[in-house]
């Protein structure tokens, strides 16, 4: 059963995010890191999605702005 309102895929979280006017985009990707990190947590290096060698939050916002620049 899905929640209402809830990500689920990476094309949905980058229309989502894309859309979002830039000044507002930190606190949409702090309001939704949860279901960005389920999204992209397999595509993260491992050391990443531990948050061992790098922050997660930090790797999903650079990795949303590169896609969404194309």
């Amino acid at each position: 059963m899905t929640t209402p309102n809830r990500i689920e895929t990476e094309s949905e979280a980058l229309e989502l995010y894309g859309a979002c006017p830039e000044e507002e985009r930190d606190q949409w990707l702090e309001d939704h890191a949860d279901e960005l990190y389920e999204i992209y947590m397999h595509q993260m290096p491992y050391g990443t999605a531990k948050a061992r060698t790098g922050d997660p939050s930090e790797w999903i916002m650079e990795r949303m702005e590169a896609d969404v620049d194309k």
